[in-house]
């Protein structure tokens, strides 16, 4: 009995954190950030309540969140989220509350002798938050020697992420500063990769390119959608667009992902029938999910896109893996890329589903990966097509050229560069001349 009794001690000596509510969340004269998850409880709503009534609600009513951020991942339920803060500076201090994470659907934000709350969202246009950032973020005053206490309450289609931080205002620029250049940095290498894949398609018309730079156009896209970025630059109006464009770019992306695979490592009917009919059944349905996100809300395609996304990823790792074992040079270089682009994909994926807590690494984690990625394929590709050139034909190699000079001409005409007017077409004419069976296109 008395052992018993010892591990019914145990058990209620582990659960008691879980219900003990949350501390006041000290402000002193060095602070500079103060992540709010472990001052943070929680509260599900059953039915709308006012403010009033959530302020008078009993203690035990609440939950302490702990010590990661609030991820209660897909589902219909709106929740009550409060944090107290302690001045002790000695001086009032000017502040931001910071939820990060830009794709909540409606966040009430009551502040501390304010009439009204803050109403914010991705339903809500970009230019009517009280601060001009991709995530949400409030301006608050922190009076000296007092404890402020902040309500929220969140309701939301996507998953139920709360990140709150609490940030002295020049720390938070200065930080922010820091993370738009990553970010910066992260976008134009990729957009350098685009338009150089893209010039290498004009130039050799060899389609893998084509696909490839749809894939790495419809990726980055994708995560500014995800991380805010694309609703503060590119469709600030777009409300109903900015959860729609979620689906549309994670489609795309398995579609010219699939598309690229096919080509690229050869998994075409005659060596692989199965699975060149499974990629390419894959791609179809990504395409049709695609053009449904146009269509159907968000809150009824997010999780199938999900479940195709998951499907497409392990599909081209299985297609990269057998094509290995086949001795397919090019499969070597794109399984280790797409290890890469997927380990990036699957912490997202676990992080969304509450599988693994949301911090810096595991909300960020696709940039890193995918940007050594893009970079290798690449070159990968480039290398691929230069041993593919190498292995034609002079004659072939001629029209090749004369396409390569052609492409060059065009985009010298375009930016208004001196260009010669008639040597390019004169010269594709007559290296055409000397092709047989070559088909004779327009140069003009």
């Amino acid at each position: 009995m008395p052992r018993l009794y010892s591990v019914f001690l145990i058990f209620l000596g582990l659960l008691l954190p879980a219900f003990a509510l949350a501390e006041p969340a000290i402000w002193d004269a060095h602070s500079k950030r103060v992540a709010l998850a472990e001052y943070v409880d929680y509260w599900q709503e059953d039915s709308r309540v006012a403010l009033q009534q959530v302020q008078a609600m009993p203690e035990q009513a609440w939950t302490a969140v702990g010590n990661e951020s609030a991820n209660f991942g897909y589902g219909n339920d709106v929740y009550w989220f409060r944090f107290q803060v302690s001045n002790v500076s000695g001086v009032e201090r000017a502040s931001f509350v910071e939820v990060g994470y830009p794709v909540l659907d409606h966040i009430e934000v009551y502040l501390p002798d304010s009439a009204e709350p803050i109403v914010m969202g991705d339903k809500q246009p970009f230019h009517d938050r009280p601060i001009h950032h991709r995530h949400f973020v409030v301006p608050m005053l922190l009076p000296v020697g007092e404890t402020v206490s902040v309500y929220l309450r969140v309701e939301t289609t996507s998953s139920m992420q709360v990140p709150l931080t609490l940030w002295d205002r020049d720390a938070f620029y200065e930080a922010d500063h820091r993370r738009t250049m990553l970010e910066g940095i992260y976008y134009g290498v990729v957009f350098v990769m685009i338009l150089y894949n893209l010039f290498v398609f004009l130039a050799v018309r060899e389609r893998s390119f084509l696909y490839y730079v749809g894939y790495i156009t419809a990726m980055p896209l994708f995560l500014a959608s995800l991380h805010g970025v694309g609703f503060q630059y590119l469709w600030p109006e777009g409300t109903w667009w900015n959860d729609q464009s979620i689906i549309v770019f994670l489609n795309l992306t398995i579609v010219f992902g699939g598309a690229f695979s096919i080509r690229f490592i050869s998994v075409t009917p005659e060596t692989h029938p199965w699975l060149n009919r499974w990629t390419v059944a894959l791609v179809i349905v990504s395409g049709l999910a695609a053009a449904a996100g146009l269509f159907i809300p968000y809150k009824h395609m997010i999780l199938p896109t999900i479940l195709i996304a998951a499907v497409g990823c392990t599909t081209m790792l299985v297609l990269s893996v057998v094509r290995w074992v086949k001795h397919d040079p090019a499969a070597r270089y794109y399984t280790v890329a797409w290890v890469f682009m997927l380990s990036g994909g699957i912490v997202l994926a676990l992080n969304k589903f509450t599988f693994l807590p949301r911090n810096l690494l595991t909300e960020n984690a696709t940039q890193p990966s995918t940007t050594p990625t893009v970079i290798w394929w690449a070159m990968t590709a480039l290398r691929w097509s230069h041993a593919a050139f190498s292995a034609t034909s002079p004659d072939r190699r001629i029209w090749l050229l004369a396409m390569a000079v052609r492409s060059l001409w065009c985009c010298c005409r375009i930016h208004r560069l001196k260009a010669p007017k008639r040597l390019p077409s004169e010269f594709v004419r007559r290296s055409r001349k000397r092709l047989s069976g070559c088909p004779e296109r327009s140069c003009t």
